[in-house]
């Protein structure tokens, strides 16, 4: 047996794991006893060692919660450690630890190592930590709070896990690197993310659910060189603010974003190598500043709604080169092709090799992919049928969508004398997806009513083709901004009278709300800041039931107290709510003091106190009476 002092109910983090076999519990109380003949032969060391015993077994109790059913422990056997027959826990496989102190934990590198379970908040303990990465495993669940809060992280690596959720909000203000590609995560970045990581250097969110806005804080962010938001839902415009980093690689394909490219990303003295721009809905030109850029050598910006044409300035050999890699030597290469097609034109991928559009079909971008647009408004139509699920659609009686009958007869069509379609009223009739863009190309629409559906995504910037003179899409899920092409289109809901162009006209900005979703005069807009979808009519959420987006954005609502009938409370009123939460809070405080004693004195009676001292040390959060 263990002499007494070494006898005591430990700390809820240094608890033993109870031995399965005769021969588990031999060797621990083997171990234990070598452990404590060694301290009890160093007097002097007493403390010393007792705190490093302490923090050891401290530590393996937090690691190996990391190792979770029948496939934790097959996962432990192909690892060298991991186990309680080995409590040196900085030689185990994957664990780093202080080179100073050669005991506290300070890294979890475990990439790629077949490890199936979830990320466990006990992990959040090890206060010491800078480096987890376990990438490219099959971890589940969310990202424990506990984890994201440690105060040294300086590299989280998730990538190509399962994780879902929301991202957490981390609170190491000494961050370098966050990825966490290829996973299930979701929300949006709180305006403040780039305030909260000033040393950031690698931000990586591609191939997630994210949404929302980028926040301009980024550009505070002045040692990130890397910013990779491919492959999610991100919307709104590029900030400008994103050329206030030193960033050298920039990847924003395939997303929503609209607007142009800022000038302020290409400044002069921009260190940009690699820029993916590729697969949003950006407008405007393309700018001819990308060829004062030293060192860039990828430029990709195909599939969005850019017009004109590609600058000559930047049709150079050393940009996009790639592409004329397999097409052998030809004199004849078009190096602007590299950067995209030109109008008229279309490409598998938008850029080289180019082929013309066929007759009947049109496109007036930059870098068209797949195929040109046919202009027949019978094709449009039903393409408009089915990118909304006509199937679903509901109605009183729905007539004529989805054959190639006269389209003049069908519901919420109407068409002039000539057979052309000048109307669209689709109002609550259940479409869904996001607004095809086809529409902006019926040459004779001046009417688009798509209110009250179940339309998500951005209102797309092809629209400004229409000669568009009404336009409503209030009622939806339509995200981000209004695309600044279609704000400068005139005439759309009184848009541009006496030189006043505004997007409010097209639709009330996130934010904001007006009776009509959209504004007829300056002012029509108000301020709401449950307003989180363009084109709202009510200042809250679309949906009765529908849960906040994010919790970085949303704060509790206070809640709803009846007044009397002139909507003040009355002293009385005010006293009694006062003194009865006073009494529920002093109530619940004396229940927890009177627990948390009871049960302090029942374990820090076994304690001595050079034990209780070691404790402290450990933790000092811990008090003894």
């Amino acid at each position: 047996t263990l002499p007494a002092q070494f006898i005591f109910t430990p700390h809820p983090h240094l608890s033993f794991q109870v031995p399965s076999t005769q021969l588990e519990t031999k060797i621990q109380v083997s171990t234990l006893q070598s452990r404590a003949q060694s301290i009890r032969a160093s007097p002097s060391n007493n403390k010393k060692q007792w705190h490093k015993v302490a923090m050891s077994d401290f530590q393996v109790d937090i690691l190996l919660s990391l190792i979770q059913g029948i496939e934790g422990k097959a996962w432990a056997e192909q690892i060298e450690g991991w186990s309680k027959r080995d409590l040196e826990v900085c030689t185990w496989e994957g664990i780093a630890c202080d080179t100073t102190d050669q005991e506290t934990v300070v890294g979890i590198e475990l990439p790629n190592s077949r490890f199936v379970g979830t990320l466990p908040s006990e992990l959040g303990e090890l206060v010491s930590l800078k480096t987890l990465n376990l990438s490219q495993n099959l971890i589940e669940g969310t990202i424990p709070p506990a984890i994201a809060a440690l105060p040294h992280l300086e590299k989280f690596n998730l990538n190509q896990n399962m994780l879902s959720g929301y991202l957490p909000l981390f609170n190491s203000p000494v961050l370098l690197e966050l990825t966490v590609a290829d996973n299930l995560l979701f929300g949006s970045l709180p305006s403040t993310f780039g305030d909260r990581h000033e040393r950031l250097e690698w931000l990586d969110l591609s191939g997630n659910s994210m949404y929302g806005r980028i926040p301009a804080s980024i550009g505070h962010m002045k040692n990130l060189h890397t910013l990779t938001l491919s492959d999610n839902n991100f919307s709104g415009t590029i900030p400008a603010a994103l050329g206030d980093a030193a960033l050298n690689y920039l990847y924003m394909d395939h997303n929503d974003f609209v607007g142009v490219i800022p000038p302020e990303l290409l400044k002069p003295d921009s260190q940009l190598m690699e820029v993916w721009l590729q697969h949003n809905y950006l407008s405007g030109s393309i700018p001819a500043a990308i060829g004062s850029l030293d060192e860039i050598y990828d430029f990709y910006i195909d599939g969005n709604k850019f017009t004109g044409t590609v600058p000559e300035d930047i049709c150079t050999e050393n940009l996009n080169q790639d592409f004329f890699e397999s097409a052998g030597d030809n004199e004849d290469h078009d190096f602007c092709d590299a950067i995209s097609c030109a109008a008229g034109e279309f490409s598998f991928d938008g850029l080289y090799p180019c082929d013309e559009c066929e007759e009947g079909t049109t496109s007036p971008y930059l870098g068209q992919v797949g195929e040109c647009l046919d202009k027949s408004q019978d094709v449009i139509l039903n393409l408009i049928y089915e990118k909304t699920k006509g199937t679903d659609w509901n109605g009183a009686a729905i007539q004529g969508w989805g054959t190639y009958t006269d389209p003049c007869g069908w519901t919420g069509v109407t068409c002039d004398g000539h057979g052309n379609v000048v109307a669209l009223e689709l109002s609550g009739m259940n479409l869904q997806g996001k607004i095809p863009e086809e529409i902006g190309f019926l040459d004779y629409l001046t009417t688009l009513d798509l209110s009250d559906n179940r339309l998500f995504g951005v209102i797309p910037s092809d629209l400004r083709w229409a000669p568009l003179t009404k336009l409503d899409v209030s009622g939806n899920k339509l995200a981000g901004v209004v695309a600044p092409m279609l704000c400068l289109k005139g005439g759309i809901n009184k848009n541009g009278q006496s030189g006043d162009f505004n997007c409010d006209h097209i639709a009330c900005g996130v934010g904001t709300y007006s009776e009509t979703g959209y504004a007829l005069k300056v002012g029509d807009c108000m301020r709401c800041e449950t307003a989180k979808y363009l084109g709202q009519k009510t200042c809250g959420p679309v949906d009765e039931n529908e849960q906040t987006d994010s919790p970085w954005q949303d704060m509790p609502s206070v809640p709803h107290i009846t007044t009397g009938d002139d909507g003040d409370l009355t002293s009385g009123e005010i006293a009694g709510i006062f003194f009865g939460v006073l009494f529920v809070a002093l109530s619940l405080f004396g229940s927890v003091v009177v627990f948390v004693r009871n049960k302090g004195n029942d374990k820090d009676a076994e304690l001595t106190p050079e034990e209780k001292e070691s404790m402290t040390q450990i933790n000092p959060d811990v008090e003894f009476t």
